[in-house]
């Protein structure tokens, strides 16, 4: 039977870490807000994708992307917030850090006393398919929002340099929609909505590129090796 004091220690833990870990935030972000943050967008996204649906098959599974969307990052209660740069430094560290994330999620699963549900499954494919391919969009706008409130909003110029490698995330998006609008089995309007929110999206980040640069002394990006 799941063990409930070990669950509120989970969201107790989600709660207190904190986002950006690198980074200097005038409103620091925990795990739990992002995860909430990635829960709505996936909901809002899917029913307004289902709004241009045409047939059954195009249709998308809230249930499961929420499934996904919530569990997305859950594995950071027990491994911490891992920078990006950290990560995916090489192929090498990529490898050190998925294992590191994957006993997590075993850790987390087993503490629970959930080993026979599906939680590891949802996080292991929370951005696989065609549910994943919304709950992806909805953590890369969560990232765009922080950044829009941090330099827009709050004038963090600390995080400014940040909006280059969020680009670089924006263009992959919209070319693997370009490719795989088949296998995502959604029509030209769904794929059109994806573009549309991708432009927004790019509109806010543009807005902050056409912003002062950053303060003499900030480091610049730090740079993965391939």
């Amino acid at each position: 039977m799941m063990k409930v004091i070990k669950l509120f220690s989970l969201t107790q833990g989600l709660s207190s870490i904190q986002r950006y870990s690198q980074l200097h935030l005038l409103k620091p972000e925990s795990v739990m807000e992002h995860t909430g943050f990635v829960c709505l967008f996936t909901y809002v996204l899917c029913e307004e994708l289902d709004s241009y649906a045409l047939t059954i098959s195009e249709k998308f599974n809230r249930g499961a992307a929420l499934e996904r969307a919530i569990v997305h990052d859950i594995d950071e209660a027990v491994t911490g917030d891992i920078p990006r740069p950290t990560k995916y430094y090489n192929k090498h560290s990529i490898a050190v850090f998925d294992e590191i994330s994957v006993r997590g999620i075993d850790q987390i699963v087993y503490e629970l006393s959930l080993e026979k549900s599906s939680i590891k499954k949802d996080w292991s494919c929370s951005k696989s398919g065609k549910e994943g391919l919304v709950v992806a969009l909805a953590d890369l706008s969560s990232v765009v929002c922080k950044l829009w409130e941090e330099v827009v909003m709050l004038g963090n110029k600390k995080l400014f340099r940040q909006s280059k490698g969020v680009e670089d995330h924006l263009a992959s998006f919209r070319e693997k929609l370009k490719f795989d609008d088949h296998e995502f089995a959604m029509n030209d309007i769904q794929v059109n909505c994806f573009m549309e929110i991708i432009c927004q999206l790019q509109e806010i980040i543009d807005s902050i590129n056409e912003m002062p640069e950053a303060m003499h002394g900030t480091f610049g990006n730090f740079e993965a090796k391939p």
